[in-house]
């Protein structure tokens, strides 16, 4: 009996050892996601400093098991990824940004409160280290989940840490993703809260160009650009001033269409100063090029500032030399009596066609006939009275530009098509087909404008001719045609002025006197 009962209590070493290097590993894997969590609450005090503009990042390393981020004080925060378990839960560490523009503590998207009651501070004032920013801690015992708000000396039981078969919980990362531009690294949380650090040089964090217009573009004149930039923090500015000239660069591209943009372009830096929490730069231009002055191409430029350690970028943004502009309608002085705008009514660009009107109408439509002309037919002005030229009431160009745009005259006309005065090239221009018209005056030679050939619409056919003719609308009637005025006709080998009835849609390209 004895040696039976013996044999009955006989234990399986093999399967105790199993159980036991089970045990350890899930402790080990329990004790990294604890670390992990620690860890990262300890590294997101360091990166909330850099959210309120304490300290910038002057360089993120990523490493096998997350990233390291180095501040511009010298100092280091890793931010470790958490490792995946199979069962269980973990408690949502996270931070968010109050009403009062201070940093807290949230677990499960609920503010952390401390002993008192309070909203637990990520940071004390300034950075500041101390009571107003204790760090919540976390640990795992007998399979749940603990944590501290008084820095371990006590502790509250929360959750249970591992699922029913002992296995760890999901991971212990507080980080969702980090994501890195030219101006700023952005860090989301799991409980989808997200901040973002400046990327910065020179003590300065980000950099943003302030344009001129609304849709973001800086103006220069005559090869010049004076840019504006926005500083942050603003009290960071200053130190740009003491920097060399070698730590700032402006590089600008071509871009000839969207589908082809060129290649670098270096923009020299002129001048430089700081003034109110503002980089004001003046930026040599003039290697852009005749075809961007005459706006056949258009650029965006960047500015760069690398201090040898860092660098930070303000992003691009369009460049537009307007050299001279009125109403916010850019020109070209070709030693004429007159100065031309550089593109079409209802056009942004020069080989744009734009809009097309009848004359003596103020306002583009669809459909061009005599049913639907403003001065009927025949026409009720401008007819038996004498006059010649259309009132500014019924001139499309001063109605939609204002004064001093109108449209241009016979006889001006007449000055752009002399060949004592320009040269007339058919030339297409960003696959579009038109005539360049470059100035021969003295002073003046080179200055350009481009006529593209738009074509026309009569008969309510639509659009005509388009790629092969241009019909430009002049403000002088033809009285001895009373249905007619006076065009500028393009077409390959012979621009000419000529007569076109009055109620066929037309281009119009303004004209402003000096």
């Amino acid at each position: 009996m004895t040696g039976a009962l013996v044999s009955c209590l006989k234990y399986d070493d093999a399967a105790i050892r199993h159980d036991l290097s089970e045990l350890e590993k899930r402790m080990t894997e329990l004790e990294n996601i604890v670390n992990t969590y620690n860890d990262n609450i300890q590294n997101v005090q360091a990166l909330i400093d850099g959210a309120k503009g304490y300290v910038f990042v002057k360089k993120v390393t990523e490493v096998s098991d997350g990233y390291i981020i180095t501040f511009s004080d010298g100092s280091n925060a890793t931010i470790k990824n958490g490792e995946n378990g199979t069962d269980g839960t973990s408690p949502v560490i996270g931070v968010r940004q109050d009403t009062d523009g201070q940093w807290y503590w949230t677990v499960d998207g609920n503010f952390l409160l401390d002993p008192d009651q309070n909203k637990m501070r990520v940071t004390g004032d300034d950075g500041a280290d101390g009571k107003d920013s204790i760090a919540p801690m976390l640990k795992i015992e007998n399979e749940y989940w603990y944590m501290s708000v008084d820095g371990g000396k006590t502790w509250e039981k929360m959750i249970k840490a591992t699922g029913e078969d002992g296995a760890p919980g999901v991971n212990g990362g507080l980080f969702e993703s980090v994501e890195v531009d030219d101006s700023f690294v952005y860090f989301k949380l799991k409980d989808g809260n997200e901040f973002k650090l400046g990327r910065g040089a020179g003590g300065v964090q980000a950099i943003s160009v302030i344009p001129d217009y609304g849709d973001g573009t800086v103006d220069g004149k005559a090869g010049e650009f004076k840019i504006r930039f926005e500083i942050v923090p603003a009290s960071a500015a200053a130190s740009l001033g003491v920097l060399p000239d070698k730590c700032f660069s402006v590089t600008a591209f071509h871009a000839h269409t969207k589908a082809y943009i060129g290649g670098p372009i270096n923009l020299p830096i002129v001048d430089r100063y700081v003034f109110d929490g503002i980089l004001y730069l003046t930026v040599n231009g003039r290697a852009l090029g005749q075809e961007f002055t005459n706006h056949n191409v258009g650029a965006s430029a960047s500015l760069t500032i690398d201090d040898g350690c860092n660098a930070i970028t303000s992003g691009y943004f369009p460049l537009y030399e307007d050299g001279d502009r009125k109403n916010g309608h850019a020109y070209v002085d070709l030693g004429l009596s007159v100065l031309w705008a550089t593109s079409n009514m209802g056009a942004t660009l020069p080989q744009a066609g734009g809009d097309f009107y009848a004359w003596g109408e103020t306002s583009p439509k669809g459909s061009f006939v005599w049913e639907n002309y403003r001065w009927g037919d025949p026409p009720t002005k401008y007819k038996d009275d004498g006059v010649e030229l259309l009132a500014e009431s019924d001139d499309a160009a001063f109605a939609s530009w204002g004064r001093p745009w109108r449209m241009p005259t016979k006889a001006e006309m007449d000055e752009l098509l002399s060949t004592d005065n320009c040269t007339w090239s058919w030339t297409p221009r960003n696959g579009v087909n038109g005539y360049l018209v470059v100035s021969k005056k003295p002073g003046y030679e080179g200055n350009s404008i481009f006529l593209p050939a738009a074509g026309t619409s009569w008969n309510a056919s639509g659009v005509q001719e388009a790629g092969s003719m241009g019909y430009y609308w002049s403000s002088t009637a033809n009285l001895s045609e009373p249905h007619d005025a006076f065009i500028l006709h393009i077409a390959q080998n012979f621009p000419r002025v000529v007569s076109n009835n009055r109620g066929a849609g037309c281009s119009i390209r303004p004209v402003c006197g000096k």
